[in-house]
């Protein structure tokens, strides 16, 4: 199915795939509904949640990413996934795959405080810096993920927020 795709920038999209974007959105989701009403299925809730956060563990690469499934896909994807396992109440503090994604996008930090990826990064399946320099959202992405997360090193947030 995949080989008679019609798109050229992006690819696996004949064929429905987990994606950690969608998975962590819906975890998020799950979570927050527990605190409205924790009665209702909450057996059934917990274990889709426990199961979920599994797999988004899972599919965490070994640097530390997520790959996502658009254009800026790893600061997009990493942010969602950091979001959830916050939810689930995992930190860099407590959680080795949080630790993990925030070298991750530390690493990937430009001298100006900012990030920039590079739509091809989703093409690529590579991170893949944006010529152009640091671009508001992928900043905005990094800063939400590092939040989420607990990032201790507070000067790395302040430098991608003053972007």
């Amino acid at each position: 199915m995949e080989w008679i795709n019609p798109a050229e920038v992006f690819g696996r999209i004949m064929v429905e795939y987990c994606y950690p974007e969608c998975t962590t959105a819906s975890i998020t989701a799950l979570i927050a509904f527990q605190k409205y009403d924790p009665t209702y299925r909450s057996k059934d809730i917990q274990q889709c949640v426990c199961r979920a956060v599994k797999w988004v563990k899972s599919d965490q690469r070994a640097d530390g990413s997520w790959y996502g499934s658009w254009g800026i896909c790893f600061t997009y994807a990493g942010m969602f996934a950091m979001e959830c396992l916050s939810a689930a109440g995992e930190t860099y503090e407590n959680s080795d795959e949080q630790k993990r994604a925030c070298e991750f996008l530390v690493g990937k930090q430009r001298e100006d405080g900012g990030w920039g990826e590079s739509y091809l990064s989703c093409e690529l399946a590579v991170w893949t810096e944006n010529p152009e320099g640091s671009q508001v959202v992928n900043s905005a992405f990094a800063v939400l993920g590092l939040m989420y997360a607990r990032y201790p090193k507070r000067e790395v947030i302040r430098r991608g927020i003053m972007v």
